[in-house]
């Protein structure tokens, strides 16, 4: 197996392989150290339409973005280790010396509000947030990348 698809030793995938609807369907990848969210948020995209990759550290999601190229990234701020604020700069890095362009979401509590925006990301989300604010947010996202 992959080393980048496999959780902690012994553990299953961490992210199932996406479905194979094709290239036209966008494919977002959700990095959150937290394991509900990452459930909710993918059962919540995938309703959506999109396709669906998700990562519980920000080393996974850096390999991930890597091999998938995914048409965006939702991304926590806070998160043990690798924190949001370093997985969007090692994004962003990585994206741009592929001449790629990946927008990239960040979600966060009230209270980090004021930090993540000097971070580089697209478009910022505050915990607790309504899904079709999300929903609203990623298809002007994915559709400004495309233009």
């Amino acid at each position: 197996m992959d080393p980048l698809l496999a959780g902690e030793a012994g553990e299953l995938p961490l992210f199932p392989e996406p479905p194979s609807d094709g290239p036209s369907v966008p494919l977002i990848l959700i990095v959150d150290d937290e394991a509900a969210i990452l459930a909710g948020l993918q059962m919540f995209l995938e309703d959506e339409g999109y396709r669906v990759l998700s990562a519980r550290k920000g080393t996974l999601a850096l390999g991930l973005v890597r091999q998938e190229q995914p048409a965006l990234v939702i991304c926590d701020y806070m998160m043990p280790g690798m924190n949001g604020e370093d997985v969007l700069g090692a994004i962003r890095a990585q994206t741009q010396a592929e001449q790629r362009v990946t927008p990239i979401l960040v979600l966060m509590s009230a209270a980090h509000q004021l930090l993540t925006r000097s971070v580089a990301a697209d478009a910022w989300l505050t915990k607790p947030f309504e899904l079709d604010i999300m929903a609203d947010l990623l298809a002007r996202l994915l559709s400004r990348d495309a233009a």
